[in-house]
């Protein structure tokens, strides 16, 4: 199953070292190699149900995606 997050910085001010973490629903799991960050392949960081990226910086209005596939 195809699976998105979108985030928005919607302040003023840049983030740097940004960590994005997410819960994956129940009954899923990630499917390894699958995850890109605004169209780059970036692998998370996987613990239990949970997914982390650490996202260099993300600048002020800027929206950064997140795709990636569950199983």
């Amino acid at each position: 199953m195809p699976y998105t997050i979108v985030f928005e910085n919607p302040q003023t001010v840049d983030y740097y070292a940004l960590v994005l973490v997410d819960q994956m629903p129940s009954g899923f799991t990630y499917v390894p190699g699958s995850a890109t960050v605004d169209g780059a392949a970036i692998e998370p960081t996987i613990s239990g149900k949970e997914l982390t990226w650490t996202i260099a910086e993300i600048e002020a209005g800027e929206t950064v995606t997140v795709r990636l596939t569950l199983a």
